[in-house]
């Protein structure tokens, strides 16, 4: 495994152009390039105002240079391309509805098989949202139908919510695996998201097969000159990523590092994960939090069904969301913004339309500030630009917090508390008065 590029972080540093690749240059008439930086292993550049036709001259040009298709995925008219040529690779996305093209070169990355893997099916196919005891956080866990598991973040620092991890891995792998085998994906380095993935590998690494890691982090320099992070601000966000990747080279040399962009998907047996919002896409808008950062996935399911994990996305980037996406955001289970907190809007929370959704935060601060459940929904300011519309839709089948252990059949679509129960929803629009 590589290691995460490291950088100076006592001053600002902006990437030469001369350190991309040598690959064609986008001849635009009206386009205006913006300012590159360099993000993981490679060199991220682009153009605003840039035309379809322009686009696809560009794209004949890569292909004429030797370049070849591993991956390509259109989402409305929306193009995410993904080209390789011997060591080098070339990801390109096109976002139509606001004139942007973004062209990414790197060197030496590893790159998943663009084909679903050969499996033979062991187990049902489910999403589990794991009960955690500190607070916020977000843990959440998919077993694909050969019985790997994807872990998605994992929540703070807790050595009851490690072990209870721990337990469920080794309840739940079939047989034939000695191990779990796990994929984990982090969305972004806050603390309540990757602490406990940090110190689960401290504590329980010799009792799993991590098999593979996906992440798109900013890098320290760039995250100093594209956003509003300070010098001191920066140096913390670097220990973070130096402490999970030291766990893991230590632990698991041979794991794969996958860093995912827009777009791109990875394949499992009857899974499909789509990351469809990463840090990149700000830019070049400065970051104004560290939740600006945060990856989007949406995870579908070989019956259909789909997880939509939005992470700690926040305002503006929910706005992005909406006009990129549209329906194409509609989705069986969700996860909402910033743990049910400030960060929807209006105009992405009325194209998710769930049966379930899963609060990354407790029941108690989901629901009860004042005393007055309908109240605190209604119009408590960091909440009231979303939560209405989920807690008064009608389809929801299901709200439920993460002090709360529940597995959703993703073949059938049906819930489970952790005895094998019906989950009690923390929320019905019955209780409205």
């Amino acid at each position: 495994m590589r290691q995460f590029p490291s950088g100076r972080c006592d001053e600002v540093i902006e990437v030469n152009k001369e350190e991309r690749n040598s690959i064609p240059k986008l001849e635009t008439v009206a386009g205006e390039e913006i300012a590159g930086v360099r993000s993981n292993w490679g060199y991220l550049t682009g153009y605003k105002g840039v035309s379809s036709e322009e686009v696809d001259a560009y794209l004949e040009k890569l292909d004429g240079a030797g370049y070849t298709v591993l991956y390509k995925n259109e989402i409305n008219k929306n193009k995410y391309i993904t080209y390789t040529k011997n060591d080098e690779v070339v990801y390109v996305s096109w976002q139509e509805n606001i004139a942007t093209f973004r062209i990414y070169a790197g060197q030496g990355e590893y790159l998943p098989s663009a084909e679903p893997p050969d499996y033979v099916k062991v187990v049902e196919p489910t999403l589990t949202s794991l009960k955690i005891t500190e607070t916020p956080g977000m843990l959440y866990i998919i077993q694909a139908e050969d019985g790997r598991f994807v872990i998605i973040d994992g929540g703070c620092n807790c050595d009851e919510d490690k072990a209870r991890l721990m337990d469920f891995l080794n309840e739940r792998k079939p047989e034939t695996h000695s191990k779990p085998r796990v994929t984990w994906i982090l969305t972004h380095l806050h603390y309540d998201h990757v602490s406990l993935p940090v110190r689960f590998l401290e504590a329980y690494g010799e009792q799993i097969e991590l098999e593979t890691v996906t992440y798109n982090f900013p890098d320290v320099p760039s995250l100093i000159w594209a956003s509003s992070y300070t010098t001191e601000e920066a140096k913390r966000y670097a220990i973070k990523v130096s402490e999970w990747f030291e766990r893991i080279n230590t632990l698991f040399p041979n794991a794969k590092t996958f860093v995912h962009h827009t777009g791109q998907k990875l394949l499992l047996a009857g899974v499909e994960i789509e990351f469809l919002f990463t840090q990149e896409d700000w830019w070049p808008n400065k970051c104004q939090t560290f939740n600006d950062t945060t990856s989007v996935m949406k995870v579908s399911f070989k019956s259909g069904h789909t997880f939509l994990c939005m992470s700690d996305l926040d305002e503006k980037a929910s706005d992005i969301m909406a006009n990129i996406y549209g329906e194409y955001l509609i989705t069986d289970v969700l996860q909402p913004n910033h743990h049910g907190q400030k960060g929807g809007t209006n105009s992405l929370y009325r194209l998710f339309k769930p049966k379930y959704v899963f609060w990354a935060n407790t029941k108690e601060h989901c629901t009860t500030l004042e005393g007055d459940i309908y109240t605190a929904v209604i119009h408590h300011p960091l909440r009231s630009a979303f939560n209405p519309i989920l807690f008064s839709s009608p389809t929801i089948a299901g709200h439920y917090h993460a002090e709360q252990t529940v597995v959703i059949n993703m073949d059938t679509l049906t819930a489970a508390d952790e005895n094998g129960d019906e989950p009690v929803s923390f929320w019905s629009v019955k209780m409205i008065k």
